[in-house]
């Protein structure tokens, strides 16, 4: 039986829950009938989340993904999962000629390094406990495309996509589906700024055909829907959901 397919309610861990995309896929997992273990390195916004959801949450972690140590500890104390939503990640908008070693070692670390020691840390858990699993890699359309002033982060999302592909191929025999999603540009309070002047507004909205940002109910719904039994044959792949911005 797949993991999705649970008559149990299904155990679901979302890392960066307490930021826009993991708060929503909280939310949309919760309104299923999920136990969620909720993840993030903010403990206020996990502590308000977990009030908003009530007993949909099991657990809650606080984890800094970018630390080695906190991340042993956050898995040993979550144990196995049906579905891992691996979206924790860090955002940086610096030109590449004025990063420095410290800007490149944090959104790897956080990006990369901990995206994977999360990943590979959930699988073992499940191939040991000889469960099925599902792990949804949240990665970003700047993956494929690139960006002026986001190289690091597109760099590191870029890795994430690959380390999803590999992890396909490497796990799917042991029952675990590896997939990944990669939005666009998603209204959040970040977002909300930038929309707020007219210029860069008009910059946004015309690279983008649907004509609008993507709300956040669309991308946790997307993450819903990728994880259940409906998408079992596909693996290793990375969907781009980004209002057809790699279009125009």
């Amino acid at each position: 039986m797949a993991a999705e397919e649970k008559p149990n309610p299904l155990r679901v861990a979302i890392s960066g829950a307490a930021g826009a995309i993991g708060a929503a896929t909280a939310r949309v997992f919760a309104a299923r009938g999920a136990s969620l273990v909720l993840i993030d390195r903010d403990e206020a916004a996990l502590s308000g989340l977990r009030h908003a959801l009530g007993e949909a949450v099991a657990q809650v972690v606080v984890c800094d993904q970018a630390a080695g140590e906190e991340t042993a500890r956050a898995l040993r104390e979550i144990g196995v999962v049906d579905v891992f939503v691996n979206n924790a990640g860090v955002l940086l908008r610096k030109p590449l000629l004025e990063t420095d070693d410290d800007d490149i070692a944090h959104v790897l670390n956080v990006n990369v390094v901990g995206a994977t020691r999360m990943a590979i840390g959930m699988a073992r858990a499940m191939r040991a406990a000889g469960r099925p699993g599902v792990i949804l890699n949240v990665s970003s359309h700047q993956a494929f495309v690139g960006g002026m002033g986001r190289g690091i982060y597109s760099m590191s999302k870029a890795a994430l996509v690959q380390f999803t592909r590999t992890a396909g191929a490497e796990w799917a025999p042991h029952g675990i589906r590896v997939i990944g999603l990669a939005p666009g540009p998603v209204g959040s309070p970040l977002m909300d700024d930038v929309m707020a002047d007219p210029a860069r507004r008009e910059a946004v909205l015309s690279r983008l055909p649907l004509g609008r940002l993507m709300t956040q109910e669309e991308i946790a719904g997307l993450i819903h829907e990728m994880c259940s039994g409906r998408m079992a044959c596909v693996i290793g792949q990375t969907l781009i959901a980004d209002g057809g911005a790699m279009l125009s």
